[in-house]
């Protein structure tokens, strides 16, 4: 992919990775933008995309999406960092990776 691709990319991510920051807890997410903010990348995503996400990545997307509208439609205020340190904790890795 060219650099103005990867730089959505990690734009987007950084904007995802937001409500999990430390210092912003518990995140607001009934007076967030985020889904117009990523949606600004996303004709750039479709336009200079070169191959397809993974069936992983495009999964885990959508679901994100979901959340994140559903907590912004309800006004929700969420420690998420502290959820999202509670399962990186108790997740089980697997022992191989994933190609």
């Amino acid at each position: 992919e060219d650099a103005v691709m990867l730089d959505a990319h990690v734009d987007a991510a950084v904007l995802v990775g937001s409500p999990f920051t430390a210092g912003k807890q518990p995140f607001d997410f009934g007076a967030q933008d985020i889904g117009r903010r990523v949606a600004a990348n996303v004709s750039t995503m479709i336009q200079r995309r070169k191959t397809p996400p993974r069936r992983e990545i495009y999964s885990l997307h959508r679901r994100l999406n979901g959340c994140f509208q559903l907590a912004s439609r309800v006004g929700a205020r969420i420690h998420a960092r502290d959820i999202l340190l509670d399962f990186y904790a108790n997740h089980e890795w697997a022992d191989t990776p994933i190609n």
